[in-house]
């Protein structure tokens, strides 16, 4: 990859943070817009015919990324098959909000400090300070949250939680709300899904891999993450959702939020202030052609020609 197109991110890239450098004109990208890119890339079917599905998968803090991905990731027409492959994160984002459904492990002992007004905040919910909530999904999750959660499990997902895995994962204070390891605090997530109104989702799955504490090797490598990351549905693309831009909303700009540049109206004045700047420059130098002629007639020439054989004499 050229490395004018890479895109440097610190640490709270698997919460959709922004890139740090290097300094784009528009500011920054998310990593999840980024992540959108790549993915419409992928499935485009002039460049890449044969691509059925699309498979975003992530452990420990990538498993974070791929969990708060799914979530905040806006509904595509292709959205059917993209699937997503969470193991052993360190921290989920519940949700429910804990006003609502009091946390399994609502009273955590050994804390540091006093979060409770914290554990309903991004990254590790949905309410609570809402401002934390990144720029890629904000206005949207918080325009309506229940459609964020159902769009969430409506997807595709498999859950694979290590049998072994008791490390302490995320160390900040609102995680051990959740629990007080990986496999805990993915248990506890995957008992809290499934108390929802509605159940258990019906396209979700959760695989608890034993024999395995948090080695990523060996969790990719276990027979039902296998066959789900590279066999299920393989041989099948799913139809469109729906038919390119019938989707829009009419009151809805079509080039909204991250993309209104590209809108064609934009286009269309940058190409007339480039042709107004194209005829700015001819005119110019054809008015000063008119205003400056050369200042010599025949009769200077001839006399500077008189006077320079004179010199040479």
């Amino acid at each position: 990859m050229s490395p004018i197109k890479d895109r440097k991110f610190h640490s709270n890239w698997q919460m959709g943070g922004s890139s740090q450098s290097p300094s784009l004109q528009s500011g920054s990208v998310t990593f999840y817009a980024a992540l959108d890119k790549m993915i419409d890339s992928v499935m485009d079917g002039n460049w890449f015919p044969n691509v059925n599905q699309v498979v975003v998968a992530g452990h420990s803090l990538g498993g974070q990324a791929a969990m708060r991905y799914a979530l905040m990731r806006k509904k595509r027409r292709y959205e059917s098959n993209i699937k997503f492959w969470i193991g052993n994160p360190g921290s989920w984002t519940w949700l429910t909000n804990s006003t609502d459904t009091r946390r399994l492990n609502y009273d955590p002992k050994n804390l540091q400090e006093d979060c409770t007004a914290d554990i309903d905040t991004w990254p590790y919910g949905l309410g609570g300070n809402t401002s934390k909530i990144g720029k890629y999904a904000r206005s949207r999750v918080l325009a309506n949250v229940s459609d964020t959660v159902a769009l969430y499990r409506w997807r595709n997902i498999q859950y694979a939680l290590a049998l072994l895995d008791n490390g302490s994962g995320d160390t900040h204070c609102p995680a051990q709300y959740q629990g007080y390891n990986h496999l805990h605090r993915g248990s506890n997530f995957a008992l809290a899904l499934a108390q929802m109104p509605g159940g258990w989702p019906a396209n979700h799955s959760l695989n608890y891999v034993a024999g395995v504490s948090h080695q990523d090797y060996e969790m990719y490598a276990d027979t039902r993450s296998m066959e789900y990351i590279f066999l299920k549905d393989f041989h099948t693309k799913f139809p469109d959702l729906y038919t390119p831009h019938s989707h829009k909303n009419k009151t809805t700009p079509a080039y909204a939020d991250d993309h209104a540049w590209e809108a064609p109206i934009y286009r269309t004045i940058a190409w007339v202030i480039l042709v107004v700047c194209i005829v700015a420059i001819i005119a110019g130098l054809f008015i000063c052609q008119q205003c400056f002629k050369a200042n010599a007639n025949d009769w200077d020439r001839d006399y500077w020609e008189y006077d320079s054989k004179r010199r040479l004499l």
